[in-house]
């Protein structure tokens, strides 16, 4: 077993092992990832990897996918927001977390954006959807997507997705006050 930080050998352009292609591999948080440092100058001198430090992030899932949605990459706040840990999603398809009656939608959306390499949902605007839990849970998630190229040809995505369901239920139970409110007047 390789011990998490070592490095491995070298990424092909779909970051799989090949001794051929020249971006150092390491594993990193249960998965393997292209070994490049995002160093940035703080202050005092000391130096701090920007790529480890946002991969790590505690707060925001950070789920990378190949081409065909099938899952490489699953963050520590992956792991808290959905239940499942790294191991247990490497290579699995992104149904994992997608409720049943929406994966047609996902599957069309995300085969037309692998497909012209394009999504209106990484410059700025977000994807509001719900998800599902390994304990069957749905929740909501607001996410941005990446896409991960090699040239011109994309090679996968990265999304980076925040559980929002206590403000959404917020929003709706104030949705159903105001209206409940509404009526109250019209009645009186």
């Amino acid at each position: 077993m390789i011990a998490a930080g070592n490095s491995i050998g070298y990424a092909d352009s779909c970051h799989r092992y090949s001794p051929l292609a020249k971006v150092p591999l390491r594993v990193h948080i249960g998965a393997i990832i292209p070994d490049r440092s995002y160093a940035m100058k703080i202050p005092d001198g000391l130096s701090v990897d920007l790529g480890a430090a946002l991969l790590d992030s505690a707060s925001d899932a950070i789920v990378a996918t190949d081409r065909e949605g099938r899952i490489t990459f699953w963050n520590p706040g992956a792991e808290r927001m959905f239940g499942f840990t790294a191991a247990e999603t490497d290579g699995q398809s992104l149904d994992l977390i997608i409720p049943e009656n929406l994966r047609a939608r996902h599957w069309s959306g995300f085969r037309h954006t692998i497909a012209t390499g394009t999504s209106r949902y990484g410059h700025g605007d977000l994807l509001s959807v719900p998800a599902l839990t390994k304990d069957g849970r749905r929740i909501s998630v607001e996410f941005t997507i990446v896409m991960l190229r090699d040239g011109a040809q994309v090679t996968g995505t990265v999304a980076v997705m925040r559980d929002v369901t206590k403000r959404f239920e917020e929003v709706r139970e104030l949705k159903r006050r105001l209206a409940a409110s509404g009526d109250a007047k019209a009645q009186s």
